[in-house]
């Protein structure tokens, strides 16, 4: 990495009293991709800002009281440097991490030389290699009760268990998940729901108490449906728009927390789920659209459909959650997808009318049947049945022109 050897190159001499730790450690030993590199330096922030203006790369300010900054490679900003304020001495700051596999260190120098020699004072080499989560002292996760949530994260992002020990701590500490700030919890939980075995290690948070903590309203079919979708996204594995809207920013984190909450939205509102986890707006629209395309029980496969296509640019998104929640037929769901793509297209076009239209073309003034007239004519575009411009202001003109 680049911007790690020109942070070596400018300490010079001093390069050797900088420590590569964290994350960045862990994923290399396991040979994982990562971006960004945590660094332990005295006088952190002062040698950070020094280093970004030498490398012309942009100084970030992360928290002045702990010295921690950050810098970040302007040609490439998915690329960047943690300097931190070491927490007494090495051994002392890696024995005041979270876990074990986190808590191995390495100097600058090795690390960009290839020849790293790992320093240790936890076993967290012993816990990589036995594919193992461990705390690094029990007092862990008091110390920070979003470490519950982060193991739970790890273990289904690198596949490892916990130790006994460790899971007896979490099940302590998981009631105070519901006291972290929303952002923090929202950084690991969307991390969480984005790797493959989410479906399993959310069981595990039930068993932890962390799922409760975090949604203490959820029905008792939540890991179910989750199970389910994971079903569901494999029978749709072939259809292109299903694979684009997957790909698309944060598509599968979304389908798998709307099947989690099911119709009934784990007894929470739009402002609740916001609060507590942060949601972005491109989040609560997804989510919300998600929701929506879950049906009530017993719903028919004809209207089921209809609230998936009413999901526009969600629609295979919403079809999965529908599939999962338990209300379309595998025969059923094979029709849906089989027809997604010539939806998709027709959505993609221009709506054959709005409200201008309404307004200018068949001369009504703005009122209570404008969105049941768009709404009947959305449905009809999407459908099939109306093709024409003329033939979806025929239809908005006899609803705009009822007496219902």
């Amino acid at each position: 990495m680049e911007l790690v050897a020109r942070l070596a190159e400018f300490a010079g001499e001093d390069a050797a009293r900088l420590w590569v730790v964290g994350g960045c450690v862990r994923d290399r030993l396991l040979g994982r991709s990562f971006h960004d590199v945590d660094v332990v330096v005295s006088g952190a922030v002062v040698f950070a800002r020094s280093f970004a203006r030498a490398a012309r790369a942009a100084f970030v300010l992360l928290d002045d009281g702990r010295g921690t900054a950050r810098v970040v490679d302007r040609a490439d900003r998915d690329l960047y440097l943690d300097l931190c304020e070491p927490q007494g001495d090495l051994d002392t700051d890696l024995r005041r991490r979270d876990f074990t596999v986190n808590a191995i260190a390495c100097r600058l120098t090795d690390w960009c030389a290839g020849v790293p020699a790992w320093h240790d004072p936890t076993g967290g080499l012993a816990d990589l290699a036995a594919r193992r989560l461990r705390v690094v002292s029990e007092q862990s996760l008091c110390a920070d009760p979003l470490r519950v949530l982060r193991a739970h994260r790890l273990a289904a992002v690198l596949g490892f268990a916990c130790d006994p020990l460790t899971v007896a701590l979490l099940r302590a500490a998981a009631p105070r998940l519901s006291e972290m700030a929303a952002e923090r919890v929202h950084q690991e939980w969307w991390a969480l729901l984005a790797a493959p075995a989410a479906p399993a290690e959310v069981e595990r948070m039930v068993e932890s108490g962390a799922l409760a903590a975090l949604l203490p309203r959820l029905d008792g079919g939540a890991t179910a449906r989750l199970r389910r979708l994971d079903a569901v996204a494999a029978a749709l594995d072939g259809c292109p728009d299903w694979v684009r809207w997957c790909e698309s920013g944060g598509g599968w984190p979304v389908a798998r927390f709307a099947a989690l909450l099911g119709r009934a939205r784990g007894g929470c509102n739009e402002r609740e789920l916001t609060r507590r986890f942060a949601l972005s707006r491109g989040e609560r629209h997804r989510l919300g659209a998600l929701g929506q395309a879950v049906p009530p029980e017993g719903t028919s496969a004809a209207r089921v459909a209809t609230l998936v296509l009413a999901a526009t640019g969600d629609a295979p998104g919403a079809l999965a959650v529908s599939a999962a929640c338990g209300e379309l037929t595998r025969h059923e769901l094979g029709a849906l997808a089989a027809e997604l793509p010539a939806v998709m297209a027709r959505w993609r076009e221009a709506p054959l009318v709005d409200g201008k239209d309404l307004q200018g073309e068949l001369g009504h003034a703005p009122g209570p049947k404008f969105r049941t007239a768009l709404g009947r004519v959305r449905d009809g575009q999407l459908s099939g049945e109306l093709t024409t411009r003329a033939a979806a202001l025929a239809v908005a003109r006899e609803v705009l022109e009822s007496d219902g």
